[in-house]
């Protein structure tokens, strides 16, 4: 069986364990994500194949020293997507990680590289990229010792942080932290405290507000605003999506996707009541459902378009 033109690595457990958009029996892909990209990629005639990462095989017999199951050992795809990366153990997660950095190695695009995903997902590594490049963020402190969070509390008694699991997503295990509140326990952490300055948006009273910037391959595709009647704004946690541009949010998120070295983004930011704009996360791996369920659907055919250019230029 010829490799598929892309592959799209995902450890989505809802997923089959391989799923080849023209081998599917007739069965539509599922889920919307999975369903826009294969559809996108069908548009430009390309064939498309879902897959965890236990589906690639480091194996020196082959050419490559890189193989997949369901494809020809003796040749790769032209593009691979990293779509998911599930939690699991040290050993899972750096399998998925060297999986990737070796299809950059073979010469293959990979969107996002690693090492894009590496500076993303660790809140605390993303945070000091930022802040080298002189992108505007909270105050941010990320440690491996209690004793550090207490002090940089004594320097700031009056602030409140927001503590994040430091690869958490979609709002999920965050916690607001007043000033006389306790911090986390060290069983509830992992070990490792994240925790970012509490920032008021300039939201009218009774709302709270952030923006959502989608950025492909340096354009801006998609921006909305969400509004929650809680400080979680996530779309995950049932926030409103308001299509809204901003000239001075798009410039900051164009900036940090830049930084970073992203080739596809969703970046976070608020604006805070002096009306400054601060980027509170970027999204390596970003869903795009909620984005479009409020504006033109066509961050799948971005990214596929993105895709191709690659394929056709990997040097871009």
């Amino acid at each position: 069986m010829p490799a598929p033109h892309i592959v799209v690595f995902s450890d989505d457990a809802s997923m089959p364990p391989s799923h080849h958009a023209k081998q599917d029996k007739g069965k539509a892909p599922q889920g919307y994500h999975q369903r826009t990209l294969t559809l996108a990629a069908q548009q430009h005639r390309l064939t498309i194949a879902w897959m965890p990462y236990r589906c690639c095989v480091f194996n020196t017999h082959s050419p490559y020293g890189l193989s997949i199951d369901d494809g020809d050992s003796e040749r790769l795809p032209r593009a691979v997507f990293a779509r998911f990366i599930a939690a699991g153990s040290l050993q899972e997660l750096t399998f998925s990680l060297s999986v990737l950095h070796a299809f950059t190695a073979c010469g293959v695009p990979v969107l996002n590289q690693a090492r894009t995903i590496e500076r993303t997902v660790d809140k605390g590594l993303c945070a000091h990229i930022l802040q080298r490049h002189h992108i505007p963020i909270p105050l941010s402190i990320t440690c491996a010792s209690p004793q550090h969070i207490h002090a940089i509390r004594q320097t700031y008694p009056l602030k409140t942080f927001v503590y994040k699991p430091l690869f958490g997503a979609q709002g999920k295990g965050l916690q607001k932290i007043r000033p006389n509140d306790p911090i986390p326990q060290q069983k509830d952490t992992q070990g490792v405290w994240h925790m970012q300055e509490y920032i008021e948006s300039d939201a009218e009273q009774g709302w709270f507000q952030d923006w959502r910037v989608f950025i492909v391959d340096g354009k801006i595709v998609s921006m909305m605003r969400r509004k929650s009647r809680t400080w979680i704004t996530n779309v995950s946690q049932g926030a409103l999506c308001i299509p809204d541009y901003d000239h001075d949010i798009g410039a900051t998120a164009l900036n940090a996707a830049r930084c970073l070295l992203t080739d596809y983004a969703g970046i976070d930011i608020i604006r805070n009541r002096q009306k400054r704009p601060l980027v509170l996360e970027v999204n390596s791996i970003p869903a795009w459902q909620g984005i479009e369920q409020k504006t033109t659907p066509k961050i799948a055919a971005s990214l596929i378009t993105m895709a191709k250019k690659r394929m056709e230029d990997p040097s871009r």
